[in-house]
């Protein structure tokens, strides 16, 4: 199917819609189903074929796609989010764009996706997008929670940014359970790049007691662990097991 093209119209992406039906795989629309669990319904088409997809699409008019009002699959959307985070575009104009998208995000796979496709646009833009996404951290939407948390893990915890990423991740106290493995998840990866850093952290957020376990957890899964971190961390655990009962 032709997809560079220089001019969307409503009727180039109905049917590119139509297309992406006839891709669909049966027994991948029920794993994905099951694992992303959207309200947004699901055609059951792998991730590489709608990069391929967008890939085509950065060669044409890629704006113009982007200002298609979108229909109702979630591969739509994973399509959108990849050509939003490969489209060349002055900064403000992409990051509203960016704002304008999360409205519209209702499940992890495709905030995760997308911040991973957004990489090399958050290394060219680290300090003034991690100041313009801050406000985040308050935001009603779970999944704009989630994307903050995304964010910092995957771009912000070089030395520079950590302690102010550990910071804003350690304000947000949420309930959500895809709020709070995002947090546990960017709390582990900070512990092994700052042991006392992390512990501070953990200590920090005590009356959590799921997400400080659910941290301590993935740092003892983690390789890079060393063993007398493991024994200190396994101690610390336990007699903490004890206070989340007892409090």
């Amino acid at each position: 199917m032709e997809l560079q093209i220089q001019k969307w119209s409503s009727a180039s992406y109905q049917q590119v819609t139509e297309h992406l039906q006839t891709l669909a795989e049966k027994d991948y629309r029920q794993f994905r189903i099951k694992i992303v669990k959207s309200p947004t319904p699901i055609l059951g088409i792998r991730q590489p074929t709608l990069r391929k997809f967008a890939a085509q699409i950065l060669k044409g008019d890629a704006l113009s796609f982007l200002n298609i009002q979108k229909g109702k699959f979630f591969e739509e959307q994973m399509l959108h989010g990849y050509v939003l985070a490969g489209v060349d575009l002055p900064y403000e104009q992409k990051r509203n764009l960016i704002f304008a998208f999360l409205e519209h995000m209702d499940n992890w796979s495709i905030c995760d996706d997308f911040v991973t496709a957004l990489k090399p646009f958050l290394r060219q833009n680290r300090p003034q997008f991690l100041t313009d996404i801050r406000f985040l951290a308050d935001d009603q939407n779970p999944w704009k929670v989630r994307f903050l948390l995304v964010v910092l893990l995957e771009s912000y915890l070089e030395p520079e940014f950590l302690k102010d990423a550990v910071s804003l991740c350690t304000t947000i106290h949420r309930e959500e359970y895809y709020i709070e493995m995002a947090q546990a998840w960017l709390l582990s990866m900070a512990y092994l790049r700052d042991p006392a850093l992390g512990m501070r952290a953990l200590r920090q957020r005590k009356e959590d007691c799921f997400l400080v376990l659910k941290t301590i957890s993935k740092i003892l899964d983690s390789y890079q662990t060393t063993e007398e971190q493991k024994t200190g961390l396994r101690h610390y655990r336990e007699e903490y097991k004890k206070w989340c009962k007892n409090r």
